[in-house]
């Protein structure tokens, strides 16, 4: 199956140099027909970025004992992705497509389990979530049904003056995409389409690393368009939010409150909607959730401490709030 869907490399250590991140590299001369999770695997075009970032990655030194690292290989026919990501996942994998500039956002669906880090928000994707749009970049329109009926949406002002949302945003993540265009010129200088202002590096990986400890990822998709290809300053910040996001899925533990009973319950009275609301906390990661109040389906809005704290006065915040009032 692997087979028909990637091709292998080619004398892997002579091309990229000697490597000190990946588990199992997938070449000719050594190729690998099973492999199991837990783990996250790179898949990348044959392009010249795809090619500079693997030189880069190589060079990173992992630090994971409880997930293995794969070097898939190169994808055959970028039509085949979804059916690379079920047998991927199949296998307990996760698996990392570096994009070629070509596929973008056409064929994402338009539904609450993606979520793109993007500098504006995309009229065809309106049900989608978003983290670290720019305001400027989007219609007013497009900013009032995103903050109004989303609970889950986080601008890139909003991440940077309350910076303890961003984890709590990101923890359910299902599919993710990132567009490189977030990121601000000058960390990102050969990327189409930038601006001054956007994302930095620091919390670009910041972000991977949250994404990563996120219990129901599935895949990661990066999209962008280059200037030049063969970018050594892209590639090397691929690589790096690549390895934060693998320091994610190496740490995560499997503690969403419908996956685990190793839980403090904390009940409010909220007089603004005049109900009790249960907050969890897991003894382990010491992370917090909301039950909904009315939800039959036991839903639950992963949520900050801070978020927990401001909900026992009178005002609740805006997330919170959204969430419960929001239709499932």
């Amino acid at each position: 199956m692997l087979s028909s869907l990637l091709t292998p490399l080619s004398n892997a250590d002579q091309e990229y140099g000697e490597n000190y991140f990946f588990s199992m590299v997938n070449e000719d001369k050594n190729p690998f027909l099973n492999f199991k999770g837990p783990g996250v695997g790179l898949i990348t075009f044959k392009t010249e970025t795809g090619m500079e970032l693997r030189r880069m990655i190589r060079s990173l030194h992992s630090h994971f004992r409880n997930i293995d690292i794969y070097d898939l290989g190169y994808i055959a026919d970028e039509n085949q992705q979804d059916k690379i990501t079920e047998f991927c996942n199949a296998a307990g994998v996760l698996p990392v497509f570096i994009g070629d500039g070509s596929r973008g956002l056409a064929n994402i669906a338009n539904d609450w389990s993606n979520w793109i880090i993007s500098n504006k928000i995309h009229k065809e994707f309106p049900a989608c979530n978003y983290t670290g749009y720019q305001r400027h970049l989007c219609t007013q329109d497009d900013i009032f049904q995103t903050e109004e009926y989303h609970y889950n949406h986080v601008s890139l002002g909003k991440m940077r003056s309350n910076p303890a949302i961003l984890e709590p945003s990101l923890r359910d993540i299902v599919n993710l995409y990132v567009d490189l265009r977030a990121l601000r010129t000058s960390d990102a200088p050969n990327v189409k389409y930038t601006y001054p202002t956007g994302l930095n590096a620091e919390e670009l990986c910041q972000i991977m690393r949250h994404a990563g400890t996120g219990g129901q990822i599935s895949v990661v998709h990066f999209d962008f368009e280059l200037n030049n290809s063969g970018c050594l300053q892209e590639s090397q910040l691929l690589a790096e939010s690549i390895w934060y996001f693998a320091e994610g899925v190496n740490i995560r533990v499997a503690d969403h409150p419908l996956r685990s009973n190793d839980f403090t319950t904390f009940v409010i009275y909220a007089g603004m909607i005049d109900d009790d609301l249960d907050f969890v906390k897991h003894n382990q990661t010491g992370k917090w959730w909301l039950k909904h109040p009315e939800s039959k389906a036991n839903r639950y809005l992963a949520c900050s401490f801070e978020e927990y704290q401001a909900s026992i006065g009178e005002d609740l915040p805006e997330r919170i709030s959204k969430f419960i009032h929001f239709e499932f």
